[in-house]
């Protein structure tokens, strides 16, 4: 994977809930601080507090970013939540988009690890969006990714070469039982 994401889905896949999260520190002068950051949704009736951080972030209402902003809605659902879905599954909405003052090539959809929908723009962008009905069948969830041609990698220029990319943590779907 072009970003190591392999085993976050693995995890995924068995059934944890995990937030995504990380960051870069500052191991030398050639990488900038906070060339990859997590971002945390508070909702707006909520206070801006360090336990509010804390609070959303533990609930997955998270993305990891090297460069772009992304924003995920699944049937209106924001990363982190949970839809009950009937016992035989159904369609749910899926809307993303992401903005970057970087070119991003590539917006995705994954389910289950793999891409379900996907638009692209092969002279890259400031802004991606999309809006596609996805089939559900069985216990899944969703999250938005953006980065390069494909998904591929497009470095930042700092000593590493780490990629412009995003990720959000996904919105679950449990069909027919709780997730559990």
């Amino acid at each position: 994977a072009a970003y190591e994401h392999l085993e976050y889905y693995r995890y995924l896949n068995a059934g944890y809930r995990l937030p995504l999260v990380g960051g870069t520190d500052k191991m030398t002068s050639g990488v900038p601080v906070g060339l990859y950051r997590t971002y945390v949704s508070i909702p707006n009736d909520e206070e801006f507090s360090y336990e509010s951080w804390c609070r959303n972030l533990s609930r997955g209402r998270t993305f990891l970013s090297g460069g772009p902003i992304i924003h995920l809605e699944v049937d209106g659902h924001a990363p982190g939540d949970t839809i009950d879905a009937p016992g035989n599954g159904g369609t749910v909405e899926v809307h993303a988009w992401a903005e970057s003052t970087m070119p991003i090539h590539t917006l995705q959809i994954v389910a289950q690890g793999r891409v379900v929908a996907s638009t692209d723009d092969a002279r890259g962008t400031r802004r991606l969006e999309l809006r596609e009905r996805v089939p559900v069948t069985a216990h899944t969830w969703l999250a938005a990714r953006c980065g390069g041609p494909d998904y591929r990698s497009i470095p930042h220029h700092d000593d590493w070469n780490r990629g412009v990319m995003a990720h959000t943590s996904p919105v679950y779907v449990a069909v027919g039982e709780p997730w559990e």
